[in-house]
């Protein structure tokens, strides 16, 4: 069925429409088929409806009762004043659009053949041609070869289209057509199919080719499946009717399909992976830029000396060990050495080593082969492969065993690991960054740090002061803070009393910038008012 419209707008500009399909709606919206963009005209307008005998029905859905008709000739349907039954050459108004009713043809259902064709092997000169066709094989070389294939054998079509389906045969609006040789977007998937559109759904999801009369040639439709499910389908019009010629078509671009499937899975694939990795580099950024930018204080003179040292080798691929009182900062600082170096555009994995048992350690850092001891039932990588060539950072290492300790050693020096029950090592590139919130020399000379770990670590360490040793930093620390947890908690509170700041530059502050956090997500709950007080603190000298 074919639908013809002209639309003018009263700017007097002209739109000309032509649609294949059972229902068309007009309007400003988005979800209209025709979608006019001009202000002054309604979101939408109304549906044309196919009815028989070459009539379409107009049903008005607007209720300022905008719609009228300047033609004698427009019937009414019935008593309801917003319907009417419409032929070629008839004419409506509806508020600021005049619609002229062109054309209307409609398609006999004898003129729809369904034809059960059985698969064919691919000869290799098809799959030469793709290859030859693109750098790289897509939808559009795809249509390119078949469009050769056809020519090759005498059958050149017309026009070309590989319609997508999404579903259980419902086709979404993007289809691909072949125009001047490149592979381009089809709005009205639809118009695309023809003829035979309506149907062709159902039918095709059986596996059944569509061979459909129009005019003096012939519309064909092969569909392509993937695991059963219908994906898309091939249509290719020709200006021959010849029932031969076109069975001929049919088994050409027949031998298409194993390769049509292949490219659409990989065309799929990779639009998964453009997605993941716009999504991986916007967190990566994001990450960045909160740990670098908001919290990092250094307006101490002592933060400013660990920074500085921070800077000299953060271009190098040393191991780091970090040294501070609980709660001080080193965790900002190990992101700090990976995000200001060259690694920044690589994976950080951090790893609480005071979390997990014996076992548990061996198989987080190192993987595991298949073992049926571990429980290990595939093979997986440990932290320090999945890192690649980015960062692992261990958090409180002394608490390893002086086993692990010195598998951290081994691979420190010799740069590689081995995987829970392998014999096999395996090279590793990924920098460690250690961080120990106890007495250094004390685990050294107890021998909770193991000497040769600790020689492998001692050329770069960073020594985060404790928050009382720079209080220049307390109350910068104290208004990221105060803001964060506004925000997140939707508070009006975003000043300090002086009482407050007193209180904090006067306090020792035993648990270091963690408790100042603690403390000021506590106080910014309980306050009502745009300044945080004494009486919100629960905190005394």
């Amino acid at each position: 069925m074919t639908i013809r419209l002209k639309i003018t707008l009263t700017s007097g500009s002209t739109h000309h429409y032509e649609f294949e399909r059972s229902k068309i709606s007009v309007g400003r919206g988005p979800l209209n088929t025709i979608t006019i963009d001009d202000e002054s005209v309604p979101r939408h307008i109304g549906d044309f409806v196919h009815l028989d005998s070459g009539s379409i029905e107009f049903q008005c859905h607007e209720a300022d009762g905008s719609v009228a008709h300047l033609r004698e000739e427009v019937r009414t349907a019935s008593d309801d004043e917003d319907t009417w039954v419409l032929v070629a050459g008839d004419q409506i108004v509806t508020g600021n659009v005049i619609i002229d009713v062109e054309g209307l043809e409609v398609a006999n259902d004898e003129s729809v053949h369904w034809l059960d064709l059985p698969e064919f092997e691919p000869e290799p000169k098809v799959y030469q041609a793709i290859v030859d066709s693109a750098d790289k094989p897509g939808v559009g070389a795809v249509l390119r070869s078949i469009e050769k294939a056809l020519k090759d054998n005498g059958h050149a079509p017309d026009q070309l289209t590989l319609v997508m389906a999404r579903g259980k045969g419902q086709f979404a609006r993007d289809a691909f057509r072949l125009v001047d040789q490149q592979a381009v977007r089809c709005s009205d998937p639809l118009r695309a199919l023809g003829e035979a559109g309506l149907g062709f759904a159902s039918k095709a999801q059986e596996g059944r080719y569509a061979l459909a009369n129009k005019g003096d040639g012939a519309v064909l439709f092969v569909p392509i499946h993937d695991h059963g499910a219908l994906i898309a389908a091939v249509r290719a019009s020709f200006s021959s009717s010849d029932s031969k010629a076109l069975l001929d078509a049919a088994r050409v671009t027949a031998q298409l399909k194993p390769i049509i499937t292949m490219v659409l899975a990989q065309e799929e694939l990779t639009a998964q992976l453009h997605s993941i990795q716009a999504e991986n580099a916007y967190f990566r950024e994001r990450e960045r830029r909160h740990y670098l930018f908001k919290e990092l204080i250094v307006e101490s003179l002592s933060m400013r000396e660990v920074y500085q040292k921070l800077t000299d080798h953060v271009e190098e691929n040393t191991p780091v060990l970090i040294l501070g009182e609980a709660g001080s900062g080193k965790e900002l600082l190990a992101r700090a050495v990976h995000h200001l170096g060259p690694r920044k555009d690589e994976m950080m994995i951090s790893l609480n080593c005071g979390s997990l048992s014996g076992p548990e350690i061996d198989l987080e850092l190192f993987g595991s082969i298949s073992n049926g001891f571990t429980g290990v039932t595939a093979p997986r990588k440990g932290v320090v492969e999945l890192a690649g060539a980015g960062t692992v950072y261990l958090e409180e290492v002394d608490l390893l065993s002086p086993l692990v300790q010195g598998k951290i050693s081994r691979m420190l020096t010799e740069k590689e690991i081995r995987r829970v029950g392998d014999s096999v090592g395996r090279p590793v590139s990924a920098r460690i960054v250690c961080s120990i919130h106890r007495d250094l020399d004390s685990l050294v000379d107890s021998g909770r740090m193991r000497k040769d770990l600790y020689l492998n670590l001692k050329d770069y360490v960073l020594r985060v002061p404790p928050l009382r040793e720079r209080r220049e930093d307390i109350m910068p620390l104290a208004r990221i803070f105060l803001r964060n947890f506004a925000n997140r908690y939707d508070k009006q509170v975003h000043r300090i009393h002086a009482d407050v700041e007193a209180l904090f530059l006067s306090y020792d502050w035993p648990g270091n910038a963690r408790e100042l956090q603690t403390r000021l997500e506590s106080a910014v709950l309980q306050s009502e008012g745009e300044e945080l007080t004494v009486e919100h603190l629960s905190l005394t000298l």
